[in-house]
């Protein structure tokens, strides 16, 4: 796994992708994010093939310790990992992009906390315009987008979850969850006036009613 997005190599993604990649172009994506996303575009092959994608995302940990280590503690990475191997294949109606490999430092996605990770997937900037923030909607026009796209996946889960089959969804903060993970981890920073956000964060998920004006 390359230590940040400036060393992915040729010989790096020939491993990745099973085949000799003989040159490529990154473009790093504008959206804002806790991670780093580059796109590799104009891939060649030593063997082109029609089957051999053009372009990838790679989605990967920031090489600034500071936001690598907000991922890591808030339990962001093992989470996202957790939904690309276990639950988005459950998703109706909604545009996931296809993943083609997955890296990390070792822990269990969804149970471990997980620093160093990568996740090369279909590059979506092919057929949707990638989100931005100078170019974004107003805060109504994107809650509006955001209420669109989880219709579909509220009706099909709501009072459908079993939330011991899976606990990271839970909204109480029990065991296993975003929300526990967040206040026993954030426990650990030394920094208090990130300790002080738990409790509150962990409140306003709880209560649905109250997540707009937190």
């Amino acid at each position: 796994m390359p230590a940040d997005c400036e060393k992915i190599s040729t010989e790096w993604l020939s491993h990745a992708v099973h085949a000799e990649v003989t040159g490529f172009k990154t473009r790093v994506c504008s959206e804002g994010q806790v991670a780093i996303t580059v796109v590799l575009h104009d891939i060649e092959y030593a063997a082109p093939r029609d089957d051999r994608p053009s372009s990838l995302a790679i989605k990967m940990h920031p090489a600034d310790e500071g936001a690598r280590q907000f991922g890591y503690i808030s339990g962001l990475f093992s989470q996202e990992l957790y939904f690309y191997t276990s639950f988005c294949d459950k998703l109706p109606g909604i545009v996931v992009p296809e993943v083609y490999g997955i890296w990390s430092d070792g822990g269990r996605p969804g149970q471990d906390p997980i620093e160093f990770n990568a996740l090369m997937m279909e590059d979506l900037t092919k057929k949707y315009e990638p989100y931005s923030v100078d170019k974004s909607p107003d805060a109504q026009g994107v809650e509006d987008i955001a209420l669109g796209c989880i219709a579909p996946f509220h009706a099909a889960f709501f009072g459908k979850v079993d939330l011991e089959e899976y606990p990271q969804l839970d909204p109480g903060g029990a065991p296993g969850s975003f929300l526990n993970d967040f206040q026993v981890r954030s426990a650990q920073l030394p920094n208090p006036d990130f300790l002080d956000l738990a409790p509150a964060a962990a409140a306003a998920a709880a209560s649905p009613g109250d997540q707009r004006k937190a």
